[in-house]
C-alpha cells in the first residue's frame, strides 16, 4: 500500500509525446470538419425549427406565462407519445426500473413531457424572470 505522502510514480510526470502535442484541439478539429453525411438535419430544417421556436416564444409572451406553460404541457403530453424519443424513454425507464409496472413508467414519462414543455416555456420569459430576481431575497421571487 502506498503512503499518501509519497510522490506519484514517475510515469505520471512524463511530458506528452510529440505526436499528441501536434494534434489539433478537438474543438478546432470539429470546426474544420464538414458536416457528417449521416446528419439528418439540413440547414433549412434547422432554420424551420428556429422559426417555429421563435413563433412559439412570441405566442407564449402574448398568452402569458401561466397559460402558455399549462397549454404547452397539455400539447406536449399529447404529442410526446408519437415521437421516437418516447420509445427511447420507455425503454430506458424499463431498464432502470424493471420492478415498476408499465403504467407507472408511462406516468413517469408523461411527467417528463410536462416538465420539458414547462421548462421550454420558461425560456420565453427568461429576461422577465431574471429581472425579478432579488439577490437580497433569493427565496422571495419566482426563481
Amino acid at each position: 500500500m502506498t503512503d499518501l505522502a509519497d510522490p506519484p510514480p514517475a510515469t505520471l510526470n512524463r511530458p506528452a509525446p510529440a505526436a499528441a502535442a501536434a494534434r489539433p484541439a478537438p474543438a478546432a478539429a470539429a470546426a474544420e470538419a464538414p458536416p457528417a453525411s449521416g446528419d439528418k438535419r439540413s440547414a433549412i430544417g434547422q432554420r424551420a425549427i428556429a422559426a417555429l421556436m421563435h413563433f412559439q416564444f412570441e405566442l407564449a409572451r402574448l398568452l402569458g406565462r401561466r397559460f402558455a406553460s399549462a397549454f404547452a404541457s397539455v400539447v406536449t403530453r399529447e404529442i410526446g407519445p408519437f415521437v421516437g424519443e418516447h420509445k427511447i424513454g420507455l425503454d430506458n425507464l424499463a431498464a432502470a426500473f424493471p420492478e415498476k409496472a408499465p403504467e407507472e413508467r408511462a406516468r413517469i414519462l408523461a411527467g417528463v413531457w410536462d416538465n420539458l414543455a414547462r421548462t421550454t416555456m420558461d425560456y420565453a420569459f427568461l429576461q422577465e424572470l431574471v429581472a425579478e430576481f432579488d439577490p437580497d431575497r433569493p427565496k422571495g421571487t419566482r426563481l
